[in-house]
């Protein structure tokens, strides 16, 4: 008599991304528009800065314009990992809106996906499930995959480092050698730090 199918692991992993990405990228079908802030204009004009080589000149235009403002300062250049992957979005869909704003609900699948694969470390399958759901599926989360921000690359990033070092962690424990793994949490780390330095 056959076994009844069980999700695996991966597959698990793959139907959370997909479910999570879906629904942030659902959200843009709400304001086609961006909605809210000042801080994607400069992501975008860093990014756009990128693809034309003019970095430099960017730079210092944005550090006199915060110089000459009465309000609160902003920084002469944001971290330069968000404009990255804007610009390489941009090499994608073009400049529209809808298309950098995908970024956000992927980053959010990804973030996903990576707390159901570190929740597994500790729990069984089920509160792993909604342990990623809690984040995937969170109402501001996804309100957030509708802006061009920082905040869901860098939980992103943030979960798949968090995931690595446990990963290296217990493999040392067990007098394993992790494969990688430090060396990956590492690169993840300073990646995190290049989307969002004060996170």
């Amino acid at each position: 008599m056959a076994r009844p199918h069980r999700l695996e692991t991966a597959d698990v992993l793959m139907a959370l991304a997909i479910g999570v990405a879906v629904a942030g990228l659902a959200m843009l079908l709400r304001t086609p528009w961006h909605s809210w802030g000042d801080d994607f204009a400069g992501y975008l004009l860093q990014a756009r800065a990128m693809a034309a080589d003019d970095v430099r000149a960017e730079v210092l235009l944005n550090g006199s314009l915060v110089m000459a403002s009465d309000s609160l300062p902003v920084p002469a250049a944001y971290s330069w990992g968000f404009p990255t992957l804007l610009w390489m979005g941009s090499r994608l869909g073009g400049w529209d809106l809808m298309p950098l704003k995908m970024i956000g609900g992927l980053s959010l699948g990804v973030a996903a996906a990576y707390t159901f694969a570190l929740s597994r470390s500790f729990l069984s399958r089920s509160p792993s499930v909604l342990a990623a759901a809690l984040v995937g599926l969170q109402p501001t989360l996804l309100q957030s995959s509708d802006l061009l921000l920082s905040d869901l690359p860098f939980l992103a990033l943030a979960a798949a480092t968090l995931y690595y070092m446990d990963r290296s962690y217990r493999a040392a424990a067990d007098g394993a050698t992790a494969r990688g793994g430090p060396l990956l949490a590492a690169v993840l780390t300073v990646a995190a730090y290049t989307v969002r330095a004060n996170g």
